[in-house]
């Protein structure tokens, strides 16, 4: 008998720590909070016992479920001149519970009280605090209205100089009491430390305002408004971290900084080199996505319901963008290996779009050790590769299981919100390009294909091909160059320009290459259109790439100009405003290509008259599905040619002269993509790299 009761309350026992094990977050009680106040009083902000604004003033408090009312008792005992008793006073509300009769002292108003920018409907002393809420307490004229000012940002850090963007809203309660937020224009803005000072800056007429801050230190910003019944709050950290002075990953690391997803390690280290653990990434994710709660939460055996990850890692698991080990645990002290933070990203990206993202068939093969890719994380690497968020450790090597430090995840995170939570879809589909291409061309060289063009396509792509991969191409130039004393091709000047046009993209100067100008050849007018017309194309494009002077050879009697150039290309256009190798009728590649030399003489009369005449001869070219043909084919590169002409006369690709049948452009050329992120010439045919660069050249001209 004694036994079997004694199985009973075991049994009775386990059931209860197993249900509270299972408590949602929200449910479960913690020892200790911290909460944010601040305090304005007829608009502006209060002051302290010892002269300090009342913003952002951290205030701990212990015991079970505290309440607004328990919060502004201990912000007054703090720092209320008296402490609470002198400066703070509730009385029974006629509508049950506790209402406010004097804040800060001041009785002469109406008070009230909001909790992460929002007003519940409760009693001072019956709204629930939780760990990390911001209050704001006020007082306020009773002939006021009911309207509350709130910054988008309620804090961050920022670097030095850096803009800082901040919209104003106007928040108000209707007759059905649903709040209402419109953009507030006309606030003037006030900011400092200790004390504030008029901006001269105003919110515009989308509430919007732009400042920053040169030297470091902790800046409140509030705004001043007759419509608002509040002094809304922005606490600003402007942070200048000592040890990122020089460091690769400097502009990342502010740029998280500045966004609010990292903090440092203290107020001037970042610790750039430390290793990146699963709960602050987790934290930096949730932060991401702007703090939100979850609803239905369970904590891992390893989560503590008190600590600064504990809301973060019950959002995450939550939406399926965490899990947890085996045995239970989340392992939050666990350093991220770049697979797991590949598969996170992948999550977030699904949670975030509302879908399953497109995982193309890239290849991967120029890295040895894919085979050790943990079978969860495959698809998220390929998918993470394609977008461009993380690339090889080295130029053969993945390192899926190694760790990430927190500047490689400072600029992996970068990519992520830039490319895939703010970036398009075209995006995507550069990245996927970009992707692909790299992987097919693992070392650059001088050459028309799997060369120049694969550098420029991957540069304006912003791929993070590592530095090795462009310094290879520039080896590559410089050893073909000393093997040919100079001379890349003997009657092909279009050499020359392509690679001009790649130096200039890596910012390097084609007029000391291995002790060769690249850009002397183009001197000599007669070698350079023995081509024909593209030849005169290609010198324009390359000397304008660069503004590079007009290149002068001692050996020549004349020196070929721009002037020149641009005289011999209009003397080449046909009777029907095109432009080709050869035959009367006017072929897209070259009339594009035209277009692009043209551009930028434009404010000549003549060149002007010449590019209208040729847009109208492409404009006719145009098939019914968008796209052009050439040489007979419908192809990719055709298509690629005018998105960039377009693109460089700031034609718009739904300009009415250029949709057929309710096609672009880019509709057609996108039609040429294939499922493992490059692009074919003929439609259904493989992927290939020069159709791939081409596109890629396009489209990253499009985007920028």
């Amino acid at each position: 008998m004694k036994k079997t009761k004694s199985i009973k309350l075991l049994a009775l026992l386990l059931a209860v720590l197993i249900s509270l094990s299972l408590l949602p977050i929200s449910a479960m009680a913690a020892d200790e909070i911290t909460v944010y106040m601040n305090v304005s009083l007829q608009g502006e902000l209060a002051r302290g016992r010892d002269g300090s604004l009342m913003a952002g003033i951290p205030v701990t408090l212990k015991g079970n479920s505290p309440t607004v009312h328990d919060a502004i008792a201990a912000l007054h005992d703090a720092h209320y001149q008296g402490g609470a008793q002198a400066g703070y006073a509730v009385s029974e509300s006629p509508y049950g519970g506790m209402g406010m009769d004097k804040l800060w002292g001041e009785t002469d108003g109406v008070g009230g009280f909001y909790i992460n920018g929002k007003m519940p409907w409760d009693t001072v002393d019956a709204a629930a605090l939780s760990h990390g809420d911001v209050v704001d307490v006020i007082i306020y004229r009773p002939d006021w209205s009911d309207a509350y000012a709130s910054f988008d940002k309620t804090g961050l850090t920022v670097a030095p100089g850096a803009q800082l963007d901040l919209t104003l809203f106007l928040d108000s309660y209707d007759a059905e009491s649903s709040l209402s937020k419109e953009p507030l224009p006309g606030a003037s803005i006030w900011a400092g430390t200790d004390e504030l000072s008029d901006t001269g800056l105003v919110t515009d007429a989308q509430g919007r305002v732009s400042l920053s801050f040169s030297e470091p230190g902790t800046y409140i910003i509030t705004a001043r408004s007759e419509k608002a019944i509040t002094a809304p709050v922005c606490i600003v950290k402007v942070s200048s971290f000592e040890d990122i002075a020089g460091h690769w990953a400097k502009d990342s690391i502010n740029y998280v900084v500045s966004k609010g997803y990292f903090n440092g390690k203290t107020e001037t280290k970042f610790a750039p080199q430390d290793t990146m653990t699963r709960a602050m990434l987790v934290t930096v994710l949730w932060r991401l996505a702007g703090e939100p709660q979850a609803q239905d939460s369970f904590l891992f055996s390893d989560v503590a319901s008190d600590k600064y990850y504990t809301g973060a890692i019950a959002w995450a698991s939550a939406n399926g963008i965490v899990g947890g080990y085996s045995d239970g645990r989340f392992g939050v002290n666990d350093d991220i290996t770049r697979e797991q933070l590949a598969a996170m990203l992948m999550r977030y990206a699904t949670w975030s779009g509302g879908e399953q993202v497109d995982v193309p068939n890239v290849l991967l093969t120029r890295f040895s050790d894919t085979g050790i890719i943990s079978s969860y994380a495959k698809d998220a690497i390929k998918w993470a590769y394609s977008v461009g968020l993380i690339n090889g450790r080295t130029d053969t090597t993945l390192a899926p299981k190694g760790t990430a430090t927190r500047a490689e995840v400072a600029t992996i995170i970068q990519r992520f919100d830039e490319k895939v939570i703010n970036g398009s879809q075209l995006t995507t589909i550069i990245n996927n390009a970009a992707a692909w291409l790299y992987s097919e061309v693992s070392e650059p060289m001088a050459s028309e294909v799997g060369g120049a063009w694969s550098v420029i396509g991957l540069k304006a792509s912003g791929f993070p091909a590592p530095k090795s991969w462009f310094n290879g191409y520039v080896d590559n130039l410089e050893e073909a160059l000393v093997a040919s004393g100079g001379v890349l091709h003997e009657r092909k000047h279009t050499e020359y320009s392509r690679e001009i046009l790649a130096l200039t993209a890596l910012g390097l100067d084609p007029g000391n290459v291995a002790g060769y100008d690249l850009t002397l050849p183009l001197a000599d007018f007669d070698a350079t259109v023995f081509q024909g017309v593209n030849g005169a194309f290609f010198a324009l494009l390359a000397l304008d790439s660069g503004n590079y002077v007009n290149p002068s050879d001692p050996k020549l009697n004349v020196s070929a100009t721009r002037e020149m150039y641009v005289n011999y290309i209009l003397e080449k256009q046909l009777e029907d405003g095109g432009f080709a190798l050869s035959g009367e009728r006017g072929d897209p590649d070259m009339t594009a290509m035209a277009l692009m030399a043209l551009a930028n003489y434009a404010e000549r009369e003549d060149v002007s008259l010449a590019i209208e005449r040729a847009v109208q001869s492409l404009s006719a070219m145009q098939n019914d599905d968008g796209g052009f043909t050439s040489w007979g084919n419908r192809n990719s590169q055709s298509c690629a040619q005018v998105i960039m002409a377009l693109s460089a006369l700031g034609i718009d690709l739904d300009d009415s002269r250029f949709v057929k049948s309710g096609n672009t452009v880019l509709d057609c050329l996108l039609g040429y993509r294939n499922p493992d992120g490059g692009f074919a010439n003929i439609a259904g045919g493989e992927s290939s790299v020069i159709s791939t660069e081409q596109a890629l050249m396009a489209l990253a001209a499009l985007v920028q």
